[in-house]
């Protein structure tokens, strides 16, 4: 994100442009611009966007709510090392997205972090995170951080909380 600065803010639709928001993705871009400020209110979701530093355009968003990972979908060498609960908590990244002008320039990584930290910062406790990866691509960029696959779960990825913890030590 070299060049250019990027702030971090809650959703506030009311001062902040998002009807201006485009990710090239029709479900991404509708979801912030007509779903996420109810699902903030409702309690379903928190949504963060990332404002350009110059501008306040919205450059990109995530959302994340609680959600929980079921054990047997969890690697053996993984499974081995936890208390035996059927359900282990987690935090859902449940959208993650970068408006087309930002595509390219690291903001997908940096949403992706500040979203750990967030979850770190919680105290409701959360041992992985999961995302649904809305396509191949998506998942690629996931894998890149370090996301497996659940072994159970059609296109649900994991990756344990304090891997991301010790990726934003570094």
């Amino acid at each position: 994100m070299s060049g250019w600065k990027v702030r971090f803010e809650d959703l506030d639709r009311a001062n902040q442009p998002v009807e201006a928001f485009d990710c090239g993705n029709a479900v991404l871009t509708r979801y912030l611009r007509t779903q996420a400020g109810q699902d903030v209110r409702r309690h379903i979701a928190a949504c963060v966007v990332a404002l350009d530093g110059e501008t306040g355009a919205v450059a990109g968003y995530y959302t994340l709510s609680a959600s929980r990972v079921d054990r047997n979908g969890l690697p053996d060498e993984l499974v081995k090392k936890l208390p035996r609960h059927e359900h282990l908590p987690a935090a859902l990244l449940g959208r993650l997205a970068v408006d087309v002008a930002y595509q390219g320039k690291g903001l997908g990584g940096a949403l992706l972090m500040d979203a750990a930290e967030a979850v770190i910062a919680s105290p409701v406790a959360a041992w992985a995170m999961i995302v649904d990866p809305i396509d191949n691509a998506a998942a690629v960029f996931y894998g890149k951080y370090g996301f497996q696959k659940l072994e159970t779960d059609g296109t649900r990825m994991f990756i344990p909380m304090k891997t991301l913890a010790k990726a934003l030590s570094q």
